[in-house]
């Protein structure tokens, strides 16, 4: 269990780089060869927090301002503290670098905001 929370969190200090100023939450679905992960993150410029909810339950926040990450583990009624880098900011970019290419592959709306799928 511990090596699975610990690449867990290896894989969210992984995620984080740049970001611009916007404001989203989506719901996120990790596949791997050990199964499938679902949960939500919200992000805003200067936070981020990720909710997984299978196969154990774990919140990771991310408060850029106050330069800190709480990995929070509610079952165990345990939490880490570990300090916030600013290489570490979520990459949430229009362009990521060394992209080669990007296909628009049609519109959607949900909850009532048109998106673009790309």
């Amino acid at each position: 269990m511990l090596k699975k929370n610990f690449s867990f969190m290896l894989f969210v200090l992984l995620l984080t780089g740049m970001a611009h100023a916007m404001e989203f939450s989506a719901d996120m679905i990790m596949t791997s060869k050990e199964g499938r992960v679902m949960g939500k993150v919200f992000y805003k410029p200067d936070r981020f927090r990720m909710e997984v909810k299978s196969p154990e339950e774990m919140i990771t926040i991310t408060r850029m301002d106050k330069k800190v990450i709480w990995n929070i583990m509610p079952r165990e009624k345990m939490y880490m503290e570990m300090p916030f880098s600013p290489k570490d900011k979520p990459k949430v970019e229009e362009k990521f670098e060394g992209e080669i290419e990007k296909r628009h592959v049609g519109n959607e709306t949900i909850d009532g905001h048109p998106t673009k799928n790309i």
